[in-house]
């Protein structure tokens, strides 16, 4: 029940699957390599190719069956469909692709015994997964695949970004039985799967040439046979590479310890941390230059500074984030890794030393050398961190400082104009009585009469009285609206302003950020120029 998916989980995948796995009717692969076992040239009889054979695109993989007649010692031969008799395998293990549930049930047959490479595609990070529903669990049915695989196949499938950054923990079976009698063994075997994080360079962006890609593996030891069946999902082809060369160079897989394997996955999913490390490095310190040397003044405040440098640390912090909870699921993969290999060491001691020697050992030190490097690389990454917060602090701080320039520059702009407002009112105030009177003369209510004793004389009309019973209510009027007006406004910027300075309160208990000593001594010389 424990290896079981849970009910929650077993939902999950059912509902996630139609996004995972490729639709039906499209083409689906799953391409197996194949290492026969070192056997004795004449095992129980001889053998010959068996009239079963499963055709992929250009080759053809035969079974074999117990014959009378002497023929190859190997159970799995590969032969290129109409190849001339000196044709040359390539270097590399003899592969097979399988792109349905029925040649699934054959080539299970046909290399039962021996260890088995499936490798399951995807055409980029974000796609499905190049095989369907009914295959893939065809293949855990066959091979005997325990459940809990599932949950790592939601790392999969068809997105538009990174939905989760650390994959489960590693998940681990031991396969124990009663049935060894005399092979020295207290086990069948194991079987576990787990999933890494790592950086692929692709270069196919100038400002965001890595990505952060995902791989899944699968292996099942059976200490019977000593072979094993390994499944990889989305292995990168540098893995299929190394492990095809590994494998094929190596005599055999009974002289393997099945934990090299892990080494060789783990080493190449580890090598490009160190050139992204100093990629990044790189471009952080670029960021920073570009801060440092940005100019604060009265005529150009924050030169060079502005939203962009703000979105690309931010986007640098984002990635250092990220990469941070990579390296930790990375590190409990091969703390779990090394914990399982000290198990698998004391379970089955006598057998491994006369299967492996006596260089045993050299696996655990790997693990560790493997668990020092990522520790040593979550350090640069921590190191990295901070100095994109210190850069971020400064690029606030000039920031502030310079929208503090300016909003003195525009203070003292303001003080000028208030200052040339004051001379035209006052000026204008001067003006205003002798204008008025004039005004008054210059209307119809006064006017001049000429007589023989007095010569010219100013004559009152009887109604001017109508000038100050009309202007003195237009006055007042006027005086009535703007106070009205000002009334208003007041009642909207109240609440306003309330909450304007309780947030200014904050501001004020909240503690401050620490300035660099340099950005002080230059705001105390800006205060003093003031």
């Amino acid at each position: 029940m424990f290896y079981q998916l849970s009910p929650a989980t077993q939902q999950f995948y059912e509902a996630r699957s139609k996004s995972i796995f490729e639709l039906p009717g499209r083409r689906s692969l799953i391409e197996i390599h194949v290492q026969d076992l070192l056997q004795d040239p004449t095992p129980q009889g001889s053998y010959q190719q068996d009239d079963t054979s499963y055709h992929s695109d250009d080759k053809t993989v035969c079974g074999s069956r117990p014959v009378s007649e002497p023929s190859s010692p190997t159970s799995l031969i590969e032969l290129r469909k109409d190849a001339p008799s000196s044709y040359e395998e390539p270097p590399g293990l003899p592969s097979r692709k399988v792109y349905n549930v029925g040649e699934l049930e054959k080539f299970d047959v046909a290399s039962k015994d021996c260890t088995r490479f499936c490798f399951i595609r995807q055409r980029h990070s974000y796609s499905r997964l190049h095989v369907t529903r009914d295959l893939f669990d065809a293949l855990m049915v066959k091979f005997d695949i325990f459940p809990r695989l599932q949950e790592f196949i939601l790392l999969f499938g068809a997105k538009h970004g990174e939905n989760e950054l650390s994959p489960p923990q590693l998940r681990f079976r031991r396969l124990a039985s009663n049935n060894l009698q005399g092979s020295g063994l207290e086990q069948d075997g194991f079987e576990c799967a787990y999933g890494l994080r790592y950086v692929d360079f692709h270069n196919r962006d100038a400002k965001r040439p890595w990505s952060i890609r995902q791989t899944v593996i699968y292996h099942k030891y059976e200490a019977k046979s000593n072979s094993s069946t390994w499944v990889l999902i989305s292995a990168s082809k540098k893995t299929e590479e190394i492990l095809d060369s590994y494998m094929g160079g190596c005599g055999g897989y009974a002289s393997v310890n099945p934990f090299e394997i892990h080494l060789l996955i783990l080493d190449t999913a580890l090598t490009n941390w160190r050139r992204y490390i100093v990629d990044l490095t790189d471009k952080i310190r670029k960021q920073s230059d570009r801060v440092l040397v940005a100019s604060i003044d009265e005529r150009d405040p924050a030169r060079l500074l502005g939203v962009e440098e703000r979105q690309n640390l931010k986007e640098i912090e984002d990635d250092i984030i990220d990469i941070l909870s990579v390296l930790d699921a990375t590190a409990d993969t091969i703390q779990s890794l090394l914990g399982k290999y000290r198990q698998f060491r004391r379970d089955i001691r006598s057998g491994l030393e006369n299967l492996f020697g006596d260089g045993i050992d050299s696996i655990e030190c790997a693990l560790q050398e493997r668990q020092k490097d990522v520790h040593m690389n979550r350090q640069k990454v921590e190191k990295l961190h901070a100095k994109v917060q210190g850069t971020t602090n400064l690029l606030s701080s000039l920031l502030d400082l310079g929208s503090g320039n300016s909003l003195h520059h525009l203070t003292e702009k303001g003080t000028q104009d208030a200052a040339a407002v004051k001379v035209l009112t006052i000026i204008t105030l001067i003006y205003l009585p002798a204008t008025v009177v004039s005004n008054f003369f210059s209307t119809q209510f006064v006017s001049q009469k000429q007589n023989d004793i007095n010569g010219t004389f100013l004559v009152v009309c009887s109604n001017a009285w109508l000038f100050a019973a009309i202007s003195i209510p237009l006055t007042l009027g006027t005086l009535a609206i703007w106070w009205l007006w000002v009334r208003f406004q007041v009642r909207r910027i109240r609440p306003l302003a309330r909450s304007i300075n309780f947030a200014s309160l904050k501001m004020l208990l909240t503690p401050r950020r620490k300035i660099p000593r340099s950005l002080e001594l230059e705001s105390g010389l800006m205060r003093s120029r003031r």
